[in-house]
C-alpha cells in the first residue's frame, strides 16, 4: 500500500525501521530513478534479513541531501 510520503514519515514506525536498520549486520542497498505522477524521483531502499526501508526524494533536491543512511 502506498500513501502520502509526509504522512509515512511521521508514523513512529518509519523511524523505528530507520533506527533498526542502522543496527544490522549486513545490510544491501540500491538506488534507482521512478517516474511518479509525472516526476522523476530517485528510490532508494536498503534490505537486511528481516527489515526494508526505503527513501523517495526529488531529484533535484539530491544535491543537497546527505546519505538516509
Amino acid at each position: 500500500m502506498f500513501t502520502s510520503g509526509k504522512a509515512v514519515r511521521r508514523h513512529p514506525a518509519y523511524k523505528k525501521i530507520h533506527d533498526m536498520m542502522l543496527d544490522e549486520e549486513v545490510v544491501g542497498g540500491d538506488e534507482t530513478t521512478e517516474n511518479i505522477n509525472g516526476v522523476l524521483k530517485w528510490l532508494w531502499t536498503w534490505r537486511s534479513e528481516r527489515l526494508t526501508y526505503m527513501a523517495v526524494r526529488k531529484l533535484c533536491v539530491l544535491r543537497r541531501l546527505r546519505p538516509t543512511l
